[in-house]
């Protein structure tokens, strides 16, 4: 599918949450997350490394900070498998 509307996988992620009561969870909420839970981290200053030079963050570590999000208690227990599939959404829209 290919739409030039503006935001368009953020709509359809909202939608999607909205009527199946799962979290939704972007690459940025799950590097956010990541960097407010374990500012001391490695990884950490990986991604503050290339945020702080204006670089988009590798594929790499975004994956990364994605696993640990997914480990987060709000997740488990709302169904992981449906925030994968918002979040592999939102990437082909």
């Amino acid at each position: 599918m290919y739409t030039n509307f503006p935001n368009f996988s953020f709509v359809v992620a909202e939608r999607f949450t909205a009527e199946y009561g799962c979290m939704r969870l972007s690459i940025g909420e799950a590097l956010r997350m990541y960097i407010d839970r374990f500012p001391s981290s490695k990884l950490t200053e990986l991604i503050e490394s290339h945020l702080k030079s204006g670089q988009t963050v590798p594929d790499d570590l975004c994956l990364h900070a994605l696993e640990r999000a997914l480990l987060d208690v709000q997740c488990t227990t709302r169904g992981y498998a449906m925030v994968i599939i918002i979040v592999f959404l939102a990437l082909l829209c």
